[in-house]
């Protein structure tokens, strides 16, 4: 009788970027061969840009962190 031994992988990852492309990004996570479970995620705003991005008119960047787990054998 042969078990299969699985090891679970722990990321924790920053990002800086828009909504959309964290959107983007769990969305390739979700579409990956391998699983992902997405444990949580914070965001915190960058203030100085958050200025820039008023007077302009353009997407705000945030501060991601996600911890993320996977399974290998």
């Amino acid at each position: 009788e042969q078990s299969t031994h699985f090891k679970e992988i722990s990321l924790n990852v920053s990002l800086t970027g828009n909504y959309q492309g964290l959107k983007n990004f769990l969305r390739s996570l979700d579409y990956s061969a391998r699983l992902f479970e997405v444990n949580t995620v914070s965001f915190a705003s960058q203030e100085s840009f958050q200025e820039i991005a008023k007077s302009k008119n353009i997407l705000k960047d945030y501060d991601f962190k996600l911890s993320i787990t996977t399974h290998t054998y």
